[in-house]
């Protein structure tokens, strides 16, 4: 038998860590920027998964993204707070992108940093705070009001990005 199977008769149970990502201490200075390069360039997304042969059940997910063609801005963004980055596929005559991406608790954890300082995007981080705080992994399927409040958040976040809030 498997390993689960094993420590299901002895009677184990796997049990959920949570932790809060911690990053480097940064200067007030430093956060308005990023902010202001966050609420520019970035973007806050709830994706929902495709059903698969490997995914047994729908989930949704956080994840921020700052896209732009200056790569050592991305660099910094990595090196600072961890994520990974991306090479976007290059449209003829356009100049190579480049996007850095968090998800989950990580992302959560950028954006209280950074909240005190945006403009623009500061509903849809209320949104994406809320959506990852009510979040508890325990690996097991959701319940159908889980999902619903989830679907709920990740609708909201859509409508409300779909109004291009200017200052």
């Amino acid at each position: 038998g498997s390993i689960r199977c094993k420590a299901r008769k002895l009677g184990l149970e796997r049990t959920s860590c949570y932790y809060e990502p911690t990053f480097p201490h940064l200067a007030d200075i430093e956060k308005a920027y990023i902010a202001g390069l966050f609420d520019g360039e970035g973007c806050i997304h709830i994706s929902l998964n495709k059903l698969s042969s490997r995914a047994k059940h729908r989930y949704h997910k956080l994840e921020i993204i700052i896209a732009n063609t200056n790569k050592e801005i991305l660099h910094y963004l990595f090196s600072t707070f961890g994520g990974r980055i991306t090479q976007n596929s290059i449209r003829k005559n356009q100049q190579t992108c480049f996007s850095w991406r968090m998800s989950t608790k990580e992302a959560c954890a950028f954006l209280k940093i950074i909240y005190p300082y945006l403009k623009i995007k500061k509903q849809q981080a209320d949104i994406a705070i809320h959506f990852q705080s009510e979040i508890q992994y325990t690996g097991k399927v959701i319940s159908t009001d889980i999902y619903n409040k989830r679907e709920l958040s990740r609708n909201l976040l859509i409508k409300l990005k779909g109004k291009h809030l200017r200052l």
